[in-house]
């Protein structure tokens, strides 16, 4: 039997992702000038717009980025979508854009996505967010890949974290407690800095 850290990002704002449709979200009102900031961009090249992103993160406070001129591209063709495709976007590269661009607006994958964020539309960006990796991301991914990958070798995986007492508490914590910045899972650090 092996113990699987499995839903600590889901209920506790852990991803970069997190961090980053937060920032994103908070853009939408700029959504107009997207268009402009995508030229600019075309301009800068994808190698300088890399190094500068190196040098303005630590000032900024922004996360660290594997490829941030790809992202900062992808984020600014979704500024206008509605949120819940805005933010699976982020982590689906391409597939959503792919579909809204053939007129494909009902495809079931997008309907899924958008009804996972049910009840969430005038939320926070990181509930939005987190509803949506609790309701697609952790069940049709990860649980399903670890649980298959370690029944293949015999071996018994529990997710202690996704108990529901568990994530009822982590349901109940503000969002200072989850995450600050680009930091994320601050409860379960400080409970964790007292043991380790």
């Amino acid at each position: 039997v092996v113990l699987s850290g499995d839903g600590g990002d889901e209920l506790l704002g852990g991803y970069t992702r997190h961090h980053l449709f937060g920032l994103l979200d908070s853009a939408r009102p700029l959504a107009g000038l997207a268009g402009a900031g995508t030229s600019v961009l075309n301009g800068v090249g994808p190698s300088r717009l890399d190094a500068a992103y190196a040098r303005v993160r630590g000032l900024l406070r922004l996360p660290p980025l594997h490829a941030p001129s790809r992202k900062i591209r992808a984020a600014l063709t979704v500024l206008d979508l509605p949120r819940a495709v805005a933010y699976a976007q982020m982590w689906r590269t391409g597939f959503v854009a792919e579909l809204l661009q053939l007129g494909i607006t009902e495809d079931p994958a997008l309907a899924h996505l958008t009804s996972s964020a049910r009840g969430y539309a005038n939320a926070d960006a990181l509930s939005l967010a987190q509803a949506m990796d609790l309701r697609t991301w952790l069940p049709d991914d990860i649980l399903t890949k670890v649980d298959r990958a370690s029944m293949a070798v015999a071996l018994e995986s529990r997710v202690p974290l996704i108990d529901l007492e568990v994530a009822g508490v982590a349901a109940s914590l503000p969002l200072p407690a989850l995450r600050k910045g680009s930091e994320g899972k601050r409860v379960l650090r400080t409970l964790a800095a007292r043991r380790f």
